[in-house]
């Protein structure tokens, strides 16, 4: 029916040994996430479950999104300045400005 190509693939048995150490490590990494998420979940529940106002645990919901947008904002920037100087071999100290004007964020 289909045209079939069988091919054996040439593996040695010492390739075995990192793909299971690259396994076994992005195992760990993962179980750590979410035992960290899951702990980070129930405090931050905890918190909230101690402010008396409906209104003001709303605003406590948008202020936190609007921290971890502008956290996350500003640390891709630096990132981007950082990682674009080290490209060109230009050593540069990271300000905002100095990193907003490398990144060409106004391009975005």
């Amino acid at each position: 029916m289909f045209a079939q190509v069988v091919q054996p693939i040439q593996m040695h048995l010492a390739t075995l040994v990192p793909a299971l150490l690259l396994g076994v490590v992005g195992g760990l990494l993962a179980s750590l996430f979410t035992r960290l998420n899951t702990f980070i979940c129930k405090r931050r529940t905890m918190l909230l479950a101690k402010i008396p106002s409906r209104l003001l645990r709303r605003l406590v919901g948008i202020l936190e999104t609007i921290l971890l947008v502008v956290g996350s904002l500003i640390g891709n920037s630096f990132y981007r300045a950082m990682h674009f100087s080290a490209k060109r071999g230009i050593a540069i100290a990271c300000r905002l400005s100095v990193c907003l004007s490398v990144c060409n964020v106004g391009e975005l």
